[in-house]
């Protein structure tokens, strides 16, 4: 079934006249005269409506629903059809988990490595929702292999025995980051792996190409960890270095290139602001104090994202350049034009360009974080750069009123780089990582994982009373409207200061790309 079900995925990449074979809307029946006629423990495919307690019940229309009764195999073969259909690309897929029995059936563990494969190269995010209260090692297995995991309950009774118990334990571990029972039937907590709601919208129909990306850099998050065969206190080897880097560099570079590729023919331009402004925002974006022999200031608004490399260097070279200062305090702050969906540099016009300024962005934050780094968080609207640096830091301080923090907003979307999962991102486990990159986290989960400080209610002390006012005030970014096909000009949350004091322009139409 694992080789039929790659076959099926091959020829629709081979031949892509059969990936139409499949109707716009087709039924169960048409899906049965592909596959044969199920076998009653078979995996039922049906279309369903979204319901409000769905994972992606934000967006309207139909998604596709598999009912899984306990047969990895039948579920493989649903899944390759759906994959190999290449429709619904800007839904989800659903798994409607609800196990017949307990017992697990031996032939199913020779069949999750192929249901994790499916999984991996479905362009299509899966979703599955456990309707029972009850269900064995191995089904759990397959669930925590999902994208994300709803439960109908906040306990569920997992059964098993010898190898299969010991796999769902690790998985469950891995992914909620607490310790399982390890007695069969015992009520495991499933709190910590819901996913959380708030990340589908209008913007998924109008930029599907972008959907394959971001599940790649979402699966892939958090589980290319360096295994240390001599212990916890022993070092990773060069090659695990290396291996781990490719990974998730490779996936941010993946999803940087499809966003400029989505918004690249719609993209809009600073109509209200002049070159000349851009040009003083890039100027003031970056500055260094040195207050003693080993110790830098240095101040980082959202407009660096605009200069280049060479700039960057310069203004950092005073600190990069000189090995004695150890310690470096790094405040993030807002700037005059840049905000969180400012993640392409300035000028650029092909991939080349976007990888060759994040790759030394990268570079830049690995030479910073090999001294004492302590980045700071004022600002409400921060680009993702500096979000990476901040979460490169070894102490983390968050002084914005903002209390919950969100990653990118889709198309303006990437997967963290090397640095920042390498950084504080790995104290996550990967249900809230995944949280953390699709709907966002709030600061007293994230400050119990150890990735950051709360200052939340603290004021730096060159910030204004009046920037802190307005900044409480402004709506939070992550409540801003999405973009859709028709109108891609859209404005951030509504500020005309930050809390670092500096006025905004009044009439930024949109983000932008400048090509």
């Amino acid at each position: 079934r694992a080789r039929a079900a790659a076959l099926v995925i091959a020829c629709s990449i081979i031949q892509p006249g059969l990936s139409s074979a499949l109707p716009p809307n087709y039924s169960m029946a048409s899906l049965v005269a592909c596959s044969g006629k199920p076998s009653p423990s078979h995996s039922k495919l049906g279309m369903s409506m979204p319901a409000p307690d769905k994972p992606a019940a934000d967006i309207e229309g139909i998604s596709c629903c598999l009912i899984y009764e306990g047969n990895v195999g039948s579920l493989c073969d649903d899944l390759a059809q759906l994959i190999a259909s290449k429709q619904h690309l800007s839904k989800w897929i659903q798994i409607d988990m609800k196990p017949t029995t307990t017992t697990i059936d031996p032939a199913n563990r020779g069949r999750l490595k192929a249901f994790r494969r499916l999984v991996r190269i479905s362009p299509h995010s899966v979703f599955c929702v456990i309707h029972a209260s009850d269900v064995s090692a191995l089904d759990l297995v397959v669930a925590l292999s999902c994208d994300g995991v709803e439960i109908k309950s906040d306990y569920l009774q997992v059964h098993g025995e010898g190898e299969d118990l010991e796999m769902a334990r690790r998985h469950y571990q891995v992914f909620s980051g607490a310790e399982a029972p390890s007695e069969s039937g015992a009520v495991w907590p499933m709190a910590a792996l819901r996913m959380g709601q708030g990340f589908f919208g209008p913007w998924a129909a109008a930029f599907p190409g972008m959907l394959p990306y971001i599940w790649m850099g979402v699966r892939h998050a958090g589980l290319a960890m360096l295994t240390r065969p001599e212990g916890d206190d022993s070092k990773p080897t060069c090659e695990q270095q290396r291996a781990m880097e490719d990974c998730y560099a490779g996936c941010k570079c993946s999803a940087l290139f499809a966003s400029f590729d989505a918004v690249a023919e719609r993209s809009s331009v600073l109509a209200s602001v002049q070159d000349s402004e851009v040009d003083a925002a890039v100027a003031e974006a970056i500055a260094v104090e040195l207050s003693g022999p080993d110790f830098a200031s240095v101040t980082i608004t959202s407009d660096f994202i605009l200069a280049s490399v060479p700039h960057i260097q310069q203004k950092l070279a005073s600190v990069l350049g000189d090995s004695s200062v150890t310690r470096v305090h790094v405040r993030l702050l807002d700037g005059e034009v840049c905000s969180s969906r400012s993640i392409f540099p300035r000028g650029v016009a092909k991939h080349s360009d976007i990888f060759k300024w994040h790759r030394k962005w990268e570079q830049v934050m690995t030479a910073l974080s090999n001294r004492e780094l302590v980045c700071t968080v004022e600002g409400i609207d921060l680009c993702p750069p500096q979000m990476e640096l901040f979460f490169a830091g070894k102490v983390r301080q968050w002084k914005s009123p903002i209390k919950k923090v969100c990653w990118c907003q889709p198309p303006f979307w990437y997967s963290p780089g090397p640095e920042a999962m390498k950084g504080s991102l790995n104290r996550l486990p990967v249900a809230a990582l995944r949280r953390l990159l699709l709907v966002g986290l709030s600061l007293a989960e994230l400050q119990d994982w150890g990735v950051l400080e709360d200052h939340s209610d603290s004021l730096s002390s060159d910030s204004s009373q009046s920037g802190m006012a307005n900044a409480v005030a402004a709506p939070s970014p992550s409540l801003t409207p999405a973009p859709t096909a028709a109108s891609f000009d859209f404005a951030p949350g509504a500020r005309s200061r930050g809390l670092d004091g500096l006025s905004r322009a009044k009439s930024i139409v949109a983000e932008y790309l400048d090509d």
